[in-house]
């Protein structure tokens, strides 16, 4: 891992960032905040390691393993019904555990799908097939921008704090087709600063009303994660993969 956490001041370091008679001792998981870390200094790369993997707070994604990017393509891209349903799983799951981080640190009651058991290894899906548990890339809102040439790219689960900001539906033209379509973006922006955007598209998308205030939300969102004039957007294929509540 690349960022550790400091429970003493509620921040994020990267590993340029840490310095022995500041952090040693002091630093955890960046995802559940609970495993301690320490610093490994190789070579040819420094990385962040931590002392127990079962320290780990069920759900972390760096207890799992991480299935790699090109397997999470390849799902989306398949039109079999076993790969349908295993996508369909793993961004659930995946969601589910991120939005259950944030839940637990709300002292907030846990989500929990009758489809999903207790089992760390194996999950039962709704069609009864067994599923093995892995990781997509889980990211925190709050460690976007240090690594983001990391997952620009990617297909990833962003998740964390933040404001949502719904723009005003506006009518565009295909540039291609000549076809018109709507479109609307949200804005994600965590301390008052812009961190991605959802682009929204087409009636059903856009007619979407989301009335997210001046309120703080926890949420987590699934897509693939792009740049476009150095600003941040995730494309997603259907507002199932974008879950929230009130913070």
């Amino acid at each position: 891992m690349k960022t550790a956490y400091i429970k003493e001041t509620e921040e994020y370091i990267t590993v340029q960032q840490y310095k022995d008679e500041l952090h040693r001792f002091k630093i955890y998981c960046p995802e559940c905040c609970e495993a301690p870390v320490h610093i490994v200094r190789q070579q040819k790369k420094t990385f962040f390691r931590v002392n127990k993997k079962e320290n780990h707070s069920e759900g972390c994604s760096f207890y799992e393993e991480l299935i790699s990017n090109e397997e999470v393509i390849r799902l989306i891209e398949s039109k079999k019904e076993v790969d349908e349903e295993r996508l369909k799983f793993l961004i659930e799951m995946n969601m589910r555990n991120a939005l259950n981080l944030l839940r637990k640190q709300n002292t907030e009651s846990l989500i929990s799908k009758q489809e999903i058991n207790n089992n760390p290894k194996k999950s039962i899906n709704n069609k009864n097939r067994t599923q093995e548990v892995n990781t997509i890339k889980r990211v925190h809102i709050s460690n976007l921008l240090k690594n983001k040439l990391e997952y620009q790219g990617d297909y990833i689960v962003i998740y964390g704090k933040a404001k949502i900001e719904e723009t005003e539906v506006k009518e565009r033209v295909n540039k291609e087709t000549g076809e018109k379509f709507k479109t609307k973006s949200l804005i994600f922006r965590e301390n008052g600063k812009y961190r991605f955007k959802i682009d929204l598209a087409g009636d059903k998308q856009t007619k979407e009303k989301f009335d997210f205030g001046e309120d703080t939300y926890c949420f987590a969102v699934f897509g693939l994660l792009e740049s476009n004039n150095n600003s941040l957007i995730l494309k997603i294929k259907s507002l199932s993969h974008f879950e929230y509540f009130k913070d």
